[in-house]
């Protein structure tokens, strides 16, 4: 038993040390993690295929504002009867025949009602919502990655803090046994203390997959897996409004999710006034050209060039371009709707993030007291066992009770850094505050 407690304590200060070892390797700031994520998470790539794709569209719309150019070919062989022909000009009888048919076409649209100019409006809207949209995923990756980086740098500390306390507690089991091998002790007193070390050791177990969780998640947002020290970039607090309504304000006019609603506002109204064109005539000019070559049994050669103005209205007896209409029209209501739900949405994150912002400063005040009062209490027990009036069970008491506060303390301390950043991403400055931190890094 006491062998293996020396190599479980041995482990602990390996494994610590490795981990100190590892850290050092390469140390990665904050802002370099950003930089890292917006070149390598997934939704970036994403964001800028939304933007082609949109783009493409655009271009698809803008053809119809030029001509468009048509072309056929045709080879055949016909059997031809054209003994009752009463034509005078052609040869009565039966004949094969092979036929070479060619044509082609040049149309251009004179007028649609604007159909095509709302239409390439709304691609165009689109294409620009696309744009915001990547800029919003460029914003939410940052958040992302600013957190995961956070909760990296909690884990580990809490991990160390863990394996600190494991290995005070070790010391003293390892005193313990060694009295109660002299018959100092009675074995509750040795079992309460194995007790102790038993939670202590579990705590260490329960964080290291905490550590691992969070490894996981960075590695999912930001692209590889945390290695060397990590150090958080200093955000500028001072562009934290200190009302709520200024914020709220603010945050109307900033968040990113806004212009994207508006651009989808815009893109349906194109698409409605789109669709009320099909309600009018289309009116299009043509050139075309035929040639026909066959036997001259059955007509010869036969070619056609001509000019004309056509004129196109076509209308559904069953309502269907009044109910695409009335879908467009729908779909822009939706819009609006749309918005104003996004808003509303806002408004009540603004005030999330504020209220959690105020609540992690007063939690982390009061944690911070009852780790004084802890701290403060262990070093009685630690003087009062110099004097022979206390022992060593509540000394280890009291130490896992001093480590449950510092957790706690390190937990509120991280609860209200991330806090910051929430309200700057919930207000729409969130790239503002980071702008220092990443600055430099973008070539990674």
């Amino acid at each position: 038993m006491y062998c293996f407690k020396h190599k479980t304590r041995l482990a602990l200060v390996v494994s610590l040390l490795a981990s100190s070892t590892c850290q050092l390797a390469h140390a990665e700031s904050l802002g370099e993690a950003i930089a890292f994520a917006l070149k390598h998470n997934p939704k970036i790539e994403g964001a800028l295929i939304n933007q082609d794709i949109a783009d493409e569209r655009y271009k698809e719309e803008r053809s119809s504002l030029y001509p468009e150019l048509n072309a056929s070919m045709e080879l055949s062989r016909s059997f031809i009867n054209s003994s009752t022909t009463r034509g005078l000009t052609v040869d009565r009888g039966e004949a094969y025949t092979w036929a070479l048919d060619g044509s082609g076409s040049i149309t251009q649209t004179l007028f649609d009602a604007s159909g095509r100019s709302n239409r390439i409006l709304a691609a165009r809207t689109d294409k620009e919502v696309a744009s915001k949209e990547s800029f919003k995923t460029h914003h939410d990756v940052k958040f992302e990655a600013i957190i995961a980086y956070l909760t990296v740098m909690q884990a580990r500390e809490v991990l160390d803090k863990a394996r600190d306390n494991a290995q005070r507690i070790i010391g003293h089991v390892e005193d313990l046994r060694r009295v109660y091998d002299a018959g100092g002790i009675d074995e509750l007193a040795l079992r309460t203390s194995e007790e102790g070390l038993l939670e202590a050791r579990k705590a260490v177990v329960n964080f290291e997959k905490e550590l691992k969780n969070a490894e996981a998640e960075y590695v999912r947002v930001i692209g590889h897996k945390p290695e060397g020290e990590m150090n958080i970039a200093d955000i500028n607090l001072a562009s934290i409004p200190e009302q709520l309504e200024e914020a709220i304000a603010i945050a109307k006019k900033r968040h990113p999710s806004l212009p994207i609603a508006i651009g989808q506002i815009a893109s349906a109204t194109y698409s409605a006034d789109a669709e009320r064109s099909t309600l009018f005539p289309t009116v299009q000019s043509a050139l075309s050209y035929y040639k026909k070559d066959q036997d001259d049994i059955v007509g010869g050669e036969n070619i056609e060039a001509k000019a004309l103005i056509r004129m196109n209205w076509a209308m559904s007896t069953g309502g269907a371009e009044k109910a695409k209409i009335r879908q467009a029209v729908y779909e822009q209501e939706m819009a609006k709707a749309k918005y104003k739900e996004i808003e509303a949405d806002i408004v009540k994150g603004v005030k999330n993030a504020y209220y959690s912002k105020e609540n992690a400063e007063v939690t982390y005040k009061l944690v911070e007291q009852t780790v004084k009062i802890n701290a403060e209490l262990l070093k009685n027990y630690e003087n009062q066992f110099k004097l022979s009036k206390a022992n060593r069970i509540q000394i280890i008491q009291a130490e896992n009770k001093f480590f449950a506060s510092h957790i706690k303390l390190i937990n509120a301390q991280y609860r209200q850094i991330a806090s910051n950043y929430a309200v700057l991403e919930s207000i729409g400055l969130l790239d503002e505050a980071v702008a220092t931190a990443i600055q430099g890094n973008q070539a990674l």
